[in-house]
């Protein structure tokens, strides 16, 4: 009984430190790309906290633009025939919400 729950115990935090880490590298790879791209354009920031401000601002901003666009998207293209018309407005939306 005991040894259950140690082996239940020991899964699941291996699997909270394995999310841990994998939602960790994507947020470092989103800051680095950033601060490349900054670099590669040129753009000074104050500080690293001001690119982290920054960063955090543009990716919450960046998942309600989304939420939006695809209710509008989903909305506009119901009843919709034909790919490449569906491929259009979609490229459009995806445009201007990003």
């Amino acid at each position: 009984m005991f040894k259950k729950i140690k082996e239940q115990s020991a899964a699941v935090v291996g699997i909270a430190l394995l999310i841990i880490m994998v939602a960790g590298f994507v947020v470092g790879l989103f800051f680095v790309g950033f601060a490349g791209v900054f670099e590669l354009l040129g753009v000074q920031y104050e500080s690293i906290w001001s690119l982290t401000v920054f960063v955090v601002s543009f990716f919450i901003l960046g998942m309600i633009a989304e939420l939006f666009s695809k209710a509008i998207f989903k909305l506009t293209v119901r009843n919709l025939k034909g790919n490449i018309k569906v491929f259009a407005i979609r490229i459009g939306f995806e445009s201007i919400s990003n």
